[in-house]
């Protein structure tokens, strides 16, 4: 594991964790949590994959090693999509596929449609979108 810190745009410090094989070299996955969740399922999934793909692990503005915002009105899903979108670019991630657990589900639907030339697929586990 190769843990980073990741500025946002407006200068939350970002935490990241790189798994698996090198970005680059292998397809990406990046890991989208549940609210308050910091990587809670990930842990049961990283053993599968580790070893076939390049993983992107990050925590959320306010979220365990993520710093938070300075205004409460930026803990929006787009702060979210902003936030991801300086992790790939951190992490030299071309396109990935977007693994969705809860809120994360929605983290990578927006996603699809804010990046579109970076997200290669979903995997959305126990989330919903919209407002539910």
């Amino acid at each position: 594991m190769s843990p980073l810190s990741v500025k946002s745009k407006d200068g939350v410090s970002l935490h990241m964790e790189l798994h698996g094989l090198p970005v680059g070299a292998a397809p990406t996955l990046v890991m989208n949590d549940g609210i308050g969740c910091n990587g809670f399922i990930w842990k049961y999934l990283l053993p599968a994959l580790q070893d076939e793909f390049a993983i992107v692990r990050w925590h959320y503005r306010g979220h365990g090693q993520s710093g938070q915002a300075k205004d409460l009105q930026h803990y929006r899903i787009q702060d979210n999509i902003d936030d991801l979108q300086a992790i790939l670019d951190a992490a030299k991630v071309e396109s990935a596929v977007m693994l969705g657990h809860s809120m994360g589900v929605q983290v990578s639907l927006e996603s699809a449609l804010s990046l579109t030339d970076r997200v290669n697929g979903l995997v959305l586990m126990c989330g919903s979108y919209g407002r539910p």
